[in-house]
């Protein structure tokens, strides 16, 4: 299952280990997790677990906070997207408001 958000955070975790300049198989070993998972977490085709996601942030030497900047639904993970929903506050007469999807 891969979504945006677990796009984002797979690129946010490379780009921190990447300037760490830590391969993603000595990552997985500080993280004592197999390095595929670890491979499919960086390419957001995994939905880890909080246990999981904590021992990455210790691993890196940062916070969950910051690898999951960005991890907002419509918030696309990298500025080459496109075709990602988009929330748009529509306001009615009479004060009523909705939060819409708009895709660009």
């Amino acid at each position: 299952m891969m979504t945006i958000e677990l796009s984002t955070l797979g690129e946010n975790i490379r780009r921190v280990r990447r300037s760490k300049n830590i391969t993603q198989g000595a990552m997985a070993d500080l993280c004592s997790i197999h390095r595929t998972y670890f491979c499919a977490v960086e390419r957001g085709r995994r939905n880890l677990s909080f246990g999981v996601l904590l021992k990455i942030a210790r691993g890196l030497g940062t916070t969950i906070s910051e690898l999951t900047r960005n991890v907002d639904p419509g918030v696309p993970p990298s500025a080459e997207a496109s075709n990602y929903a988009q929330p748009q506050v529509v306001r009615y007469h009479g004060g009523a408001t909705e939060l819409k999807h708009q895709v660009f």
